[in-house]
């Protein structure tokens, strides 16, 4: 909401529009392809700042608030977010990931952020904070800056967040340089306004997140303005008035002091810059793939779509085609039929894709069909074969590893819950054994977060996982080999720097399940060409004597009576007995 409090500016399918605070017909400030966000206003309301990814990534643009050109301001590979005008409003400070300060004490990532300077008029823009200082505004007399805080790697748009790193509202006092916190409660209090000395601030603290005031010294309770359920209040501002502007449900709200919210009618009717179908040609970007079986053609990932091309030829065909994410694609055995999942209907199921009857393969088929596999409210996702193709392992809410029957529907637990804790999607690994009874995965055998270890598991779930790295170390992401006699897996047992700190190095280790593996895998190459070729010939002489064995049994013997002969000799012997008259 502008200063005094008469027009609201907001963002609508990646461009800028400003509206009267009534609501009504929005007016577009930007009519650029790249997408826009973040507006702020300037404090004589004449200029509107704002982020823009047209040059590549995030930068701060300024434009007049009326219309006109924009101005770009930064020029940094980083992403740049302005958060506010200076009280003087020849500058624009901003939000950007670029380098810490050399006194800095926090850990050096690209997800804590520092506070920048940036002079309307150009210019080498001047770190204001090392320190993270998100949505940071000025007070009314340009003396203190309020901001909320960020300790961690939280998504900021996680809903009933309840940990130490939880967001809290911070004063910092300019003339004296003291920060001072605001806030104690354990979830999350965002998006700060110091109008006054009043706090506005939007807070979970009342179940969703809501708007809430306080005063601005020490001490002072705090006071719920709004009470909306289901859904957070989010992009709250406030004029000099006090009448407040935010979003709720995905519809503008304002509310004025000492009334109720009222939800704005906002008109946005403007023909589309674009064609509602966008037709692209990649030639990169996949995010997984799949070899067949047969090797002729792959399988993969793009823009959460799956696809499926030739090896030989230039022929790709499209397998899914929805607005929702696909994933975790594989070839089943047979190579007729893919297995990978897609978030539908609110949660991730898992689906299979099978060829028709006639059809050769994938990337000529005219004729695939889907259905589901797994099709429950429960996350399921990261799906695979069995050697027969007859079972699939898959994720059950992220931490479980069950496996799924295709004909009889019936689902067994091989890893439970208690095993596996998942940070994010795709960093639990497990994999069938070549035979199909087993299943090796990496699990938390000592409750230990990021310090897994690595397990062979019976694939019917018969059998608790048995541990076979038992280091301490991080063992991860294994895998069969040697035919299913050994099995291979990344530890940093032995990298550099493995104690007390992040960035340890990996290296590919294993165990041999067969003494026979562990005696084949010490050979020197020229031994094992050595045995390789005796094993070869030792085949070839048993497929020989099998052969000769079997022509034996076939053929005649010239020294022997035929066998049909000697019947037909008995046969006329009895007969000659029948004939030959009883003599007494």
């Amino acid at each position: 909401i502008s200063p005094d409090g008469t027009t609201i500016a907001f963002c609508h399918a990646g461009d800028i529009y400003v509206v009267p605070v009534e609501g009504g017909r929005a007016r577009p400030l930007t009519i650029h392809e790249a997408y826009e966000s973040a507006p702020v206003w300037s404090n004589d309301g004449t200029k509107i700042a704002f982020a823009s990814d047209r040059a590549g990534n995030d930068d701060v643009y300024v434009m007049p608030a009326s219309g006109g050109p924009a101005t770009r301001l930064t020029f940094h590979s980083a992403g740049d977010t302005p958060t506010d005008f200076t009280p003087e409003d020849d500058a624009v400070i901003f939000v950007s990931s670029r380098m810490d300060d050399v006194d800095s004490a926090l850990f050096p990532s690209g997800v804590l952020s520092e506070l920048y300077e940036i002079p309307l008029v150009g210019g080498t823009p001047v770190m204001r904070s090392t320190t993270p200082m998100l949505e940071a505004r000025f007070d009314d007399d340009g003396s203190r800056l309020v901001y909320e805080d960020r300790k961690g790697f939280e998504d900021e748009l996680r809903k009933h967040h309840v940990s130490s790193i939880a967001r809290d509202v911070w004063i910092l006092d300019l003339e004296t340089g003291t920060h001072t916190r605001r806030t104690e409660f354990a979830g999350e209090d965002r998006d700060p306004h110091l109008v006054g000395d009043t706090i506005w601030f939007l807070s979970e603290r009342s179940g969703d997140f809501n708007v809430h005031r306080m005063n601005a010294r020490p001490g002072a309770p705090v006071t719920q303005v709004t009470s909306f359920e289901h859904h957070p209040v989010r992009d709250l501002s406030v004029a000099r008035d006090g009448t407040l502007a935010f979003s709720w449900h995905g519809d503008i709200h304002t509310m004025r002091p000492g009334q109720q919210p009222v939800r704005l009618d906002v008109d946005v009717s403007i023909d589309g810059r674009r064609s509602d179908a966008i037709v692209r040609t990649m030639r990169g970007g996949a995010t997984e793939f799949d070899v067949s079986p047969d090797g002729k053609e792959v399988a993969f990932v793009v823009r959460g779509e799956v696809f499926v091309t030739s090896v030989d030829y230039d022929t790709t065909r499209r397998v899914t085609d929805t607005p929702e994410q696909e994933r975790s694609v594989s070839f089943a055995p047979d190579g007729r039929r893919l297995l990978y999942a897609g978030e539908r209907g609110g949660s991730w199921n898992v689906y299979e894709a099978s060829l028709g009857e006639d059809e050769l393969n994938f990337f000529s088929a005219t004729v695939i069909e889907e259905k589901p596999i797994l099709d429950s409210d429960a996350e399921e996702f990261q799906p695979i074969y069995d050697p027969e193709g007859e079972r699939v392992a898959y994720l059950h809410d992220r931490h479980e590893v069950r496996v799924l029957d295709l004909d009889s529907g019936e689902t067994v637990t091989v890893l439970p819950g208690d095993t596996f804790y998942s940070y994010s999607d795709g960093d639990h690994r497990f994999e069938f054994s070549p035979d199909g009874e087993w299943i090796t995965a990496h699990f938390y055998d000592r409750r230990r977060l990021f310090f897994p270890e690595v397990a062979l598991v019976r694939a019917d779930g018969s059998e608790p996982p048995i541990d076979l790295s038992n280091s301490g170390y991080s063992d991860a992401a294994p895998r069969f080999a040697m035919g299913g006699e050994a099995i291979i897996w990344a530890s940093n047992r032995y990298g550099e720097r493995s104690h007390g700190s992040f960035g340890s190095e990996d290296d590919v280790v294993g165990t041999f399940l067969t003494r026979d593996a562990w005696d084949r895998f010490r050979l020197s190459k020229e031994d094992l060409d050595l045995r390789t070729q005796r094993e070869e010939k030792a085949k070839e002489d048993e497929s020989k004597k099998d052969d000769d064995g079997d022509a034996d049994e076939a053929a005649p013997d010239d020294d022997a009576p035929d066998a049909a002969a000697e019947d037909a000799d008995e046969n006329a012997d009895d007969e000659d007995a029948d004939d030959t008259p009883d003599v007494e």
